[in-house]
């Protein structure tokens, strides 16, 4: 009986404790929280979060979170989960339309860093996050809600995709897919794909095949209703640059997996802001 005690003691000593698993959503503070300028307690204080403030934490490394809201790393043993982004995805008007949704924000601990992640309704109507980065490009000049042609950001808001295309064939896409050619362009008279051996007034996609290896047109200003808003917004690959003309980029292996898991009724929500997903 003795050595029974003594092992029991042995494992309850030497057991680690249950690491908590924490996930993006909106936090309480439950006092002042010091935020740090790394994942690290032992790191400089850049600020303090006041007791009961609410925040939204975009990222989790470790046991901290990082915000779109402030710069630096929250522990989070001192924050209450009030509402899972799963949970936000879920009570937003574009929910009740489709079982899939692309959600874009940002920016998270750069000027140029956003996050792309795809929310998808299970059978027991639950809302799971997948095919999570941190590091998606957009508009050179950000995210804007009444966006021009040629003011290099990307629109905020709700959208549909309709088209998908790339340099290869079909990788598995449910969407109609054309494969470019040199005669490929993204017209912008109507704000769709069309093919010419002449030149067109659009984007000539051809010419940039390293970005388009892998893309999906998000249906903003269908059919160029408003001429001076643009178009040609679309989630494709990374280019050589660390921003877009307006698009949201991506890496290529998980633009391929975008690509041939998305369903064609699936939805795209744009938003600077976690918090703001009520909007959409």
């Amino acid at each position: 009986m003795k050595i029974l005690i003594t092992l029991l003691l042995c494992l309850s000593i030497c057991t680690p404790a249950y690491a908590k698993t924490y996930k993006a959503g909106l936090y309480k503070a439950n006092k002042d929280v010091a935020v740090y300028q790394k994942a690290s307690t032992s790191s400089e204080v850049v600020k303090k979060l006041k007791k009961g403030r609410v925040i939204a934490i975009d990222q989790i490394k470790g046991n901290f979170g990082i915000s779109d809201q402030i710069k630096g790393y929250i522990p989070l043993k001192n924050c209450e989960l009030e509402t899972s982004e799963s949970d936000l995805v879920a009570d937003t008007k574009t929910a009740k339309k489709t079982k899939q949704i692309v959600v874009v924000n940002g920016p998270l601990e750069n000027s140029r860093s956003y996050k792309v992640s795809l929310f998808t309704k299970n059978d027991e109507d639950e809302w799971k996050e997948s095919l999570v980065t941190y590091k998606a490009h957009v508009g050179r000049n950000g995210l804007k809600l009444h966006r021009h042609r040629h003011d290099l950001t990307t629109p905020i808001g709700s959208f549909t995709f309709t088209y998908a295309f790339g340099t290869h064939k079909n990788p598995g896409t449910k969407f109609n897919y054309k494969k470019l050619n040199k005669n490929s362009y993204w017209y912008y008279g109507n704000n769709t794909y069309k093919e010419s051996s002449h030149t067109l007034p659009g984007e000539y996609l051809y010419v940039s095949r390293r970005a388009y290896e892998y893309a999906l047109f998000i249906n903003f200003n269908e059919y160029a209703k408003v001429k001076s808003a643009g178009g040609a917004i679309f989630l494709h690959c990374y280019s050589s640059h660390p921003y877009t003309a307006g698009c949201v980029a991506i890496n290529r292996n998980l633009m391929k997996k975008y690509i041939k898991t998305i369903q064609p009724n699936a939805k795209i929500i744009i938003t600077p802001h976690m918090r703001d997903l009520n909007k959409y």
